[in-house]
């Protein structure tokens, strides 16, 4: 790129050692690409983007070939590129994680369209959107209790069937913290089956899997979206 843009070749070789020094290839000069790791592919790719000083870093897919441990180490330099150089990196991803980790502000797209854009903290302040639940996703449920544990649970002659109830709620004001959210399901007569929480920027996220009697599912439903907290019937 730097010898296609003019750049003479000793400021070319001076720009390469500072990017090489930069994604932590310093030394790695001379290797060829069998020589190098995926990761480290990867850092020569963003390195080579980085070289004429670009405004935008666009990353498509930057971590979908990478292991575990190869992809912290490229969103952790993705991070550090952006704070050292100021460059406005913009990653293409269907990683939720990748998003959760790196990302200021997110946008859905879909059939070409955008269906949903915001920062971070303003997506998941509002569980009732999709891209909301997918960056906190619902908590694995291996199964739901029997009508036994319903009746120690609810009381004798409780109505047969429970349904799982899925409970979004954000640490922004105005909204329950997650142990008024817990006490408050406890009084309604709800068992808490499972759960997740997440910290997104500023904002923490929680999810529950809340199992509750069938003919009782409604009014529980009710009570706490009076509380701005989103609930609603999982499917099972």
């Amino acid at each position: 790129p730097l010898k296609l843009a003019g750049v003479p070749a000793a400021k070319r070789r001076a720009r390469v050692d500072e990017l090489l020094e930069l994604v932590g290839l310093a030394g790695r000069g001379d290797s060829y690409p069998s020589q190098l790791s995926g990761g480290q592919r990867q850092r020569v790719g963003i390195a080579r983007a980085l070289a004429d000083n670009p405004g935008v870093l666009l990353c498509d897919e930057p971590t979908s070939a990478l292991d575990t441990e190869s992809t912290a180490q490229i969103l952790s330099l993705l991070r550090l590129v952006r704070d050292v150089s100021g460059v406005t990196v913009v990653i293409i991803t269907h990683e939720m994680a990748v998003v959760r980790e790196i990302c200021d502000s997110v946008t859905l797209l879909g059939h070409g369209q955008v269906l949903q854009t915001g920062t971070l903290e303003e997506v998941v302040a509002d569980p009732a959107t999709p891209l909301a639940r997918e960056l906190v996703p619902m908590p694995v449920v291996d199964s739901i209790p029997s009508l036994a544990s319903q009746e120690r649970s609810y009381g004798p002659g409780a109505d047969a069937g429970v349904v799982l109830l899925d409970v979004v709620f954000t640490s922004h004001p105005g909204v329950p913290t997650g142990a008024t959210v817990l006490h408050l399901a406890s009084s309604m007569g709800a068992d808490v089956t499972a759960g997740t929480f997440e910290s997104l920027g500023s904002v923490q996220v929680g999810r529950l899997a809340l199992t509750v009697p069938a003919y009782h599912a409604d009014k529980i439903i009710e009570q706490l979206r009076k509380n701005n907290v989103h609930a609603e019937v999982r499917d099972q």
